[in-house]
């Protein structure tokens, strides 16, 4: 009965009225037709959910001829929705039919001419049995679905420039609907939606998927990233829907924080090139079963690096550690300059032909008694985590002092610290290490030889909290996948081990295995799907880690000289070495790691980064090169 009243009440309340038309043109798109999956996963068809309500179901004939729309209200849901004939339709300008694409353009205008706002009103277009469908939606939702057409349908949302998407009282607000008319069929189910009193419960928002290149062959892996948003910021699952590729129902994201998502996504099934259709779907912990449902393209290629190409540098720049590479900048991990200045150096790529040098983010500077240590750092989203050392000699003894800060660098040129951590005072330059992982930050704390893991919860930036501190072994080099910490140290100058860490419970990581590299000390190591790779003075070795606890040497090539960066992707790995260039390695086959193709310029060794069809190498007093794969 409160839902009833609830209901009746927003309905006499906001009633809208249709006024106002959009002089707005859009030039129609060529419709793909939505993969037809009646797998597709839905955990809800029902409208009646709290806080949303139908505010009418019509039925619009077009007349492409004259650019008419007629609007038939639809009663049949009014008693399983609660939904009444008080609702009158809105007013929907014809601007243009394209007869070769079978694509209408539309305004729809709605206005609410009374004292209640309502919120996140959102226009359902149905996708019948001839498939009808929405061109340019939003996202989907499973609400108020007809018979007999797909699990879920596009809409497009209102108000989306106003806070909160409030349709306020006393206002009105125009979207652009292109829809699809199969074969000039020219009847489509549409129905209005509205959330009372305040937003949607479920996420309101799925945006910007994104994907590294994944390749055709069985195993290809890359990382796919999307941003899911709710009102009351509690996402609390975002998975993916494509059989056809992972060959599993649902695999879900992992949360990178900021609204961020993170998924490894794997080519299970081999599947050819091509272009796939996915579905995200995203719930959040107060929303029940209502999931918000998005359409992606996943695309599958098949070009390999048979020539790499040297196509941009930047002399004179003297950088090696890449810290990361986002949004057409590449971070390093920089030195303090003759000023005692240091901070984060940038590299625009934006140009690769011409990379540009950028002003430092500041991170800190030392007076005349002080000189700085290199900071370790890793840069996520709009912060940076790091560790830094400074030293001070006021008694002809140096005295080092160690900290963790986060630094929040939207404003590159004014960076704030938002968190800071004092680590230590010792008499000797020792230092750490920080990493990131999910909603983690790991520190690698060493004193002489004695290493300590620290564990942070970083979920909120500005209140970094630590979980817990314990002694480990290892810690020279830290590498994190999967739920486990890798890290090794040197036995002998003969030997190193590598120690792994179940980090599934953050609070409380176990030692649960290690395993002997016995090849000398390890330069580098990296993980990659489900493989260890390590680099040492002459050779690249390749480790089977699907079994944490039971890790097997399964292949290794010998490549004649140090290794001074290491990187892998789609099948791949990617070393440089002085005097040797760019070396790819072909490790599709992983038990048979074989040269694929080389780069040979003397002047092309240091740190690796790989992404997309491109690598940066930092090279030191070298300078900075751009790398085309293929």
């Amino acid at each position: 009965m409160r839902k009833t009243i609830r209901f009746l009440f927003v309905l006499l309340l906001a009633f809208f009225a249709a006024v106002g038309c959009s002089s707005s043109r859009h030039n129609p798109i060529t419709p793909e037709k939505p993969l037809a999956n009646p797998d597709l996963p839905v955990v809800v068809s029902d409208g009646n959910t709290e806080n949303h309500s139908l505010l009418g179901l019509w039925s619009i004939d077009f007349d492409i001829e004259n650019h008419i729309a007629t609007l038939t209200p639809d009663r049949s849901p009014e008693t399983h929705y609660n939904a009444t004939s008080l609702i009158p339709p809105p007013e929907i300008i014809v601007n243009s039919y394209d007869p070769a694409s079978h694509v209408i353009d539309v305004d729809v205008t709605l206005t609410n001419p009374f004292n209640v706002d309502v919120y996140d009103v959102r226009g359902i277009v149905f996708v019948d049995a001839v498939f009808h469908y929405l061109l340019n939606p939003d996202n989907w939702t499973p609400l108020y679905d007809i018979p007999s057409g797909y699990p879920v349908n596009p809409f497009r949302a209102f108000a989306k420039s106003i806070p909160n998407r409030k349709f306020a009282a006393h206002s009105q607000q125009t979207e652009n609907f292109q829809i699809y008319l199969p074969q000039g069929n020219t009847n489509v189910q549409f129905a209005i939606d509205a959330s009372y009193p305040g937003n949607c419960e479920e996420p309101y928002l799925i945006e910007n998927f994104s994907q590294d290149n994944l390749f055709e062959y069985a195993g290809s892996s890359t990382t796919a990233t999307v941003y899911a948003y709710d009102w009351q910021d509690n996402v609390n699952h975002v998975s993916l829907y494509c059989p056809e590729i992972t060959n599993q129902d649902l695999v879900p994201f992992q949360d990178a924080g900021s609204n961020k998502w993170e998924l490894e996504l794997v080519n299970n099934r081999g599947a050819g090139v091509g272009d796939y259709t996915g579905w995200i779907i995203a719930k959040s912990s107060d929303s029940a079963n209502l999931a918000l449902y998005d359409m992606v393209t996943i695309k599958v290629i098949s070009p390999l690096p048979n020539d790499p190409q040297l196509v941009g540098a930047l002399y004179g720049c003297n950088l090696v550690k890449i810290a990361a590479v986002m949004d057409n900048i590449v971070y390093f991990r920089g030195n303090p300059d003759s000023d005692n200045d240091w901070g984060i150096p940038r590299i625009n790529i934006t140009d690769l032909q011409s990379p540009e040098m950028l002003d430092e983010i500041p991170l800190g500077s030392c007076d005349i008694l002080w000189r700085c240590g290199t900071p370790s750092i890793e840069i996520r989203g709009s912060y940076a985590y790091y560790i830094w050392g400074v030293a001070y000699n006021p008694w002809n003894m140096w005295i080092w002092s160690y900290n963790i800060s986060i630094m929040d660098i939207s404003n590159p040129s004014a960076p704030e610290e938002v968190f800071h951590y004092p680590l230590y005072n010792e008499t000797d330059e020792t230092g750490g290490t920080v990493y990131l992982y999910n909603n983690y930050m790991y520190i690698i704390k060493n004193l002489y030889t004695d290493y300590t893991l620290m564990i942070f919860d970083v979920a909120d930036p500005t209140n970094a909290q630590l979980l817990n501190e314990i002694p480990i072994a290892g810690g020279q080099l830290t590498r994190l996948k999967n739920g486990f910490l890798f890290t090794y140290g040197d036995v002998s100058l003969e030997e190193s081990r590598i120690y792994i860490y179940d980090i599934n419970d953050p609070v409380h990581p176990d030692l649960i295995s290690s395993f002997v590299s016995d090849s000398g000390s390890i330069k580098d190591f990296i993980l990659y799907n489900n493989l260890a790779i390590l680099s040492d003075s002459g050779s690249i070795k390749v480790y089977d880690i699907s079994d944490p606890t039971a890790v097997e040497l399964i292949g290794s090539i010998y490549t004649g000289s140090a290794i001074y960066g290491i990187a892998a992707s789609d099948g791949f790995v990617y070393t440089t070495g002085k005097n040797a260039g760019l070396r790819v390695i072909d490790i599709r086959v992983p038990h048979n790691p074989t040269l694929y193709c080389t780069l040979n310029d003397s002047r092309i060794y240091g740190d690796v980064a790989v992404q997309d069809n491109y690598a940066y190498v930092g090279a030191g007093p070298n300078g900075f090169f751009v790398i085309k794969l293929y």
